[in-house]
């Protein structure tokens, strides 16, 4: 079970990594076209701020999930160590009552980011025409994303550290 989980674990880890890279990769040509647009051609190009703005909001989205998975929140890390140096128990309280609230907050997220998807599918974006429910996809995308890596978080540090243990 634990080797089925794990590797659909790494699949997802991966197809978020190259979604995170592709989204990167396309904000840097769109600033970097927009400069030289600007300074070499004396032109500036309508669409790239608005593109980057979007994409911005597809990284902090998806981001976030994938900084839950990689335990990249630091504060909560730091004070689940100094918890669970002193007593264990507390340390697992502690991990779950941060894991609730997280997957509280994704839940939230995905079903209101849902919403604001099919409520502003037909709008249209001012310099792109893009259709704002696709630029408004990551919400609901990150809130997702979000809740199975809590699930997994919940999973790796109890179910696979007793099956680790027996």
């Amino acid at each position: 079970m634990k080797k089925h989980i794990d590797s659909l674990m790494n699949i997802m880890d991966k197809i978020v990594e190259a979604m995170l890279f592709v989204v990167t990769l396309t904000m840097l040509i769109a600033g970097v076209l927009q400069i030289v647009y600007r300074y070499l051609i004396n032109e500036s190009l309508s669409w790239s701020e608005e593109l980057m703005r979007y994409l911005y909001v597809w990284l902090t989205m998806i981001g976030a999930s994938l900084a839950v998975r990689r335990k990249q929140f630091v504060t909560i890390e730091a004070v689940y160590n100094l918890i669970n140096k002193k007593s264990k128990t507390a340390g697992k309280v502690l991990t779950v009552l941060a894991v609730l609230m997280q997957v509280s907050f994704f839940i939230v997220l995905a079903i209101y980011g849902q919403q604001l998807v099919v409520k502003n599918m037909a709008a249209t974006s001012p310099a792109m025409g893009l259709s704002m429910g696709i630029a408004y996809i990551a919400l609901p995308l990150g809130g997702y994303l979000g809740c199975i890596y809590c699930l997994f978080e919940l999973y790796d540090r109890f179910v696979q550290t007793k099956e680790v243990q027996e």
